[in-house]
């Protein structure tokens, strides 16, 4: 059975309201562990996932390198999974990492694969899914394929979605469908056409589980008046059911020239940019009134969701919203504006920093530091 909509449509069961200002107390985790460089096999680049083991091992996908490290807890350098090719255990492009059970996955874009290793290093099996995307694991033994956003399309929402599809046999078709639309930032330069996402976009955030629970959208409709401002929280469980809706309140920030110089600048990093191509950027910048209201969102392990409120007017700093796993705020965590958050569970964060040569050092940080109580 196939089941095709937009989000607005399939995703309307409950709706939970809710306010983010004074609901929740702030906690600021402290630093525990780096895993820094230190000789053959520690240098990672383009650190796209990071996931802790059952046997208190940590993996860490180095896309760049085409594979997955794995360190024991003080941060010494075990095993690696997978390497260059188009073999049984290699990798194209791989672009996701979990763990299910006492199983390893890697979703890999470049040969629209999912492979799954044993925590010995064992592949257990090899599964196809969809070209065209980046492919996760679900719990029920099908597969998320997050389709590509083919850059310069237009805004139609039939460009990007959200595909279940099953891996299992030779039988696959669409479960659920979610229409993502989203605009794009393209400004002719001197060697040809710079294309990226808008950064001040509304597009909506949608991120998968890493050990297969489902997935989670996060709406954030551009606010045009400040009264009425919210977000909603979609929670989707493994089978493309819906869990929860949670709709929150928030206080929209002006989004001022500071923040559009930033982004401009960001944008055209890679060049040398002459003023023309500057002054064309600006121009073709999106601009709301307000800043969005979440720019990121993580799947923690223990159902958690997290979501990146660096925008919020109430918060001293770059926070993270999280919502326990029935939809309630439970807390706001400064995680500090240099840190991305890649994997949560009930006691640690993993994240990445880079260094001022660019290297990407996985930490772990650890939770219920510095906890304060809710503001008012």
């Amino acid at each position: 059975m196939t089941v095709v909509g937009r989000v607005a449509v399939i995703l309307s069961l409950v709706l939970l309201p809710t306010s983010v200002s004074g609901q929740a107390p702030r906690v600021t985790p402290k630093e525990d562990r780096r895993i820094a460089p230190e000789g053959p096999g520690y240098a990672l680049s383009r650190i796209s996932a990071i996931a802790t083991l059952p046997n208190r091992r940590v993996a860490v996908l180095s896309a760049g390198e085409r594979t997955v490290r794995v360190f024991d807890d003080a941060g010494r350098l075990v095993q690696s999974l997978g390497r260059d090719g188009a073999g049984p255990g290699e990798f194209r492009a791989p672009t996701a990492l979990g763990v299910i059970g006492d199983s390893v996955w890697v979703g890999d874009a470049g040969l629209a694969r999912i492979t799954v290793f044993h925590l010995d290093g064992r592949v257990v099996r090899t599964a196809a899914v969809p070209a065209g995307g980046k492919p996760y694991l679900l719990a029920t033994g099908h597969a998320v394929v997050l389709s590509s956003r083919p850059f310069g399309g237009s805004r139609n929402p039939r460009s990007d979605t959200i595909t279940v599809t099953q891996v299992s046999g030779t039988r696959r078709g669409a479960l659920v469908r979610i229409f993502a639309p989203y605009r794009t930032l393209a400004v002719a330069a001197e060697r040809g056409t710079l294309v990226g996402p808008q950064p001040f976009d509304d597009d909506p955030i949608v991120v998968v589980a890493p050990d297969g629970t489902g997935a989670v959208v996060v709406e954030r409709p551009l606010a045009n008046v400040a009264a009425t401002a919210h977000f909603r929280v979609i929670r989707i469980g493994p089978g493309g059911e819906t869990r929860f809706v949670r709709r929150i309140a928030y206080a929209p920030r002006p989004l001022g020239p500071d923040q559009v110089t930033v982004a401009i600048n960001r944008f055209l990093s890679s060049l040398a940019p002459s003023r023309s191509v500057e002054a064309a950027a600006r121009r073709a910048l999106f601009v709301p009134k307000f800043l969005p209201p979440a720019t990121n969102a993580v799947i923690g392990r223990t159902g958690e969701i997290w979501v990146r409120r660096e925008d919020a007017s109430h918060l001293p700093w770059q926070g993270w919203l999280v919502l326990a796993r029935d939809g309630r705020v439970s807390q706001e965590v400064d995680l500090g504006s240099d840190f991305q958050l890649l994997e949560a569970n009930e006691s640690t964060l993993w994240g990445v920093r880079t260094s001022e040569d660019g290297t990407m050092i996985p930490v772990r940080l650890v939770r219920g530091s510095n906890t304060e109580p809710p503001p008012g």
